[in-house]
Order: C-alpha cells, then sequence, then structure tokens
C-alpha cells in the first residue's frame, strides 16, 4: 500500500456494527478519520474519559480500552480505529452520526500516520521525529536524484537543525517523485496529517538551498505560509 493509498483508507474507514432493531443483521458505515485538532483538547479529554468509562463498566478488553485511547491521541492504525469506532456508537455518545463524533474527537497526527504506516508496511514500531533523522541520517538526501518514494521530510531550521520541539515540528512522507526536475527545483506529491486541514496530499515544490547541503525549501500549495518551510528528506526503508 503507498501513502497515498494508506491516507484513502484512513478516510473510508468500514465500521461493522450491530443493529440495535435487529440484533441478526448488521451494517458498515464509513467514516473518514481526518481532522486532528489540538485547540480542542480539552473537549477530547472528556470524551475520552467518558467513553473509557463506559468500557470499564461494560468490560472491554483493555486493548479495546488502549484502541480508544490511541484513537483519541491521534495515533491509532486502522484496525485500532474500527474498535475505537464501535465502542462509539455501542455507548450512544455519538448519537446515530459516527462522522460528527470523529470530526469533534478523533484523528491521526503527523507522526501517528508515518509510524503506523511503516508499521503496516515492515513492521517497524513507532519512533520518534528525531529517531526517524537518526535512522536515516547516514543516508540524507543530499541531491534530487536521490529522492524516492517513502522518504521522510522532517522539518528543520535553515542551518539542519532539526525541530523536536513546540511549534514548527512536523513529518510528512513522500509518496511519488516527479523525475523531470530542473536546476535548483524538484516536485514530489507528499502525504501528511494536518492539525487544520487533516489528512492531505499535495504537490510539493522543493528548493535546494545554500545555507547547508541536504537542506531544502518547500512550497506547501495547501497550506502556505508567510514563513519559510525548511526540510530534511532521509529514508526509512
Amino acid at each position: 500500500m503507498s501513502p497515498l493509498e494508506f491516507k484513502k483508507a484512513y478516510l473510508n474507514i468500514p465500521v461493522q456494527i450491530m443493529c440495535t432493531t435487529d440484533l441478526t443483521s448488521r451494517f458498515s458505515p464509513r467514516v473518514a478519520i481526518k481532522e486532528y485538532r489540538n485547540r480542542s483538547i480539552n473537549f477530547k479529554a472528556s470524551a475520552k474519559n467518558k467513553l473509557i468509562s463506559f468500557m470499564r463498566r461494560n468490560n472491554y478488553p483493555r486493548s479495546d480500552r488502549t484502541a480508544a485511547a490511541r484513537a483519541f491521541n491521534g495515533k491509532a492504525s486502522l484496525a485500532e480505529c474500527k474498535r475505537a469506532l464501535r465502542a462509539v456508537w455501542h455507548s450512544g455518545h455519538a448519537g446515530i452520526n459516527l462522522q460528527n463524533y470523529c470530526k469533534a474527537n478523533l484523528g491521526i497526527d503527523c507522526s501517528g500516520f508515518v509510524n503506523n504506516y511503516f508499521l503496516r508496511e515492515y513492521g517497524m514500531r513507532k519512533t520518534s521525529i528525531p529517531g526517524y533523522y537518526q535512522n536515516g541520517r547516514a543516508n540524507v538526501r543530499t541531491n534530487f536524484n536521490e529522492f524516492e518514494a517513502e522518504d521522510v521530510l522532517i522539518w528543520c531550521h535553515p542551518s539542519g537543525r532539526l525541530k523536536t520541539k513546540g511549534h514548527g515540528r512536523h513529518i510528512a512522507i513522500i509518496d511519488s517523485v516527479q523525475e523531470d526536475y530542473a536546476g535548483n527545483e524538484l516536485r514530489a506529491t507528499v502525504v501528511e496529517s494536518t492539525g487544520k486541514l487533516g489528512l492531505i496530499d499535495s504537490v510539493y515544490t522543493f528548493i535546494k538551498t545554500t545555507s547547508r547541503s541536504g537542506v531544502y525549501e518547500v512550497n506547501r500549495p495547501k497550506k502556505p505560509s508567510p514563513r519559510k518551510n525548511y526540510v530534511r528528506v532521509v529514508p526509512v526503508v
């Protein structure tokens, strides 16, 4: 599964749940796990605690409660999202609209998406954003002809120092690279989860910088900013 296909899977999760009016029939609504808004974190905590309490009272296994907590925290896999959504439906907390509940409470953040992609495709356990860089720094991409699908972008300062805390920390993954680059620019399709737009893909433009080898300025068409964005690009597999 490519990063773009993985993104589409999060936006189209079938949740098999049982009808309350007919115990012999089941149906599978399609729910998009898309948005992850840090600004509503207190509201999310309240909803998470309410759901976990329901699950404890109804003897849900610990693994299901963990899956639910990870879904609220932006770290859940596709399978964990399904388990969390079934519990949400059974609790009645979402009413009849799971999608609206998800929009308000659940989501996947940038590192959660990247971690779950490599876990699914390669069995790689989750790592930190600096961990991705350390794993790939021996082969950090310093030339456009080295870029490959599944390389990760790690946001950094113009000097190349990684942004590992606070504002500006981010990670994304390349789905495909356009081979017809010229001069100091290259284009590639990048998949990412952002705080305001949720899961998106767009064609980034990478621009070589003169400040340090292996640092690229990037233009993000779906999330323009007055501030320049700089990244290091490293291989993971």
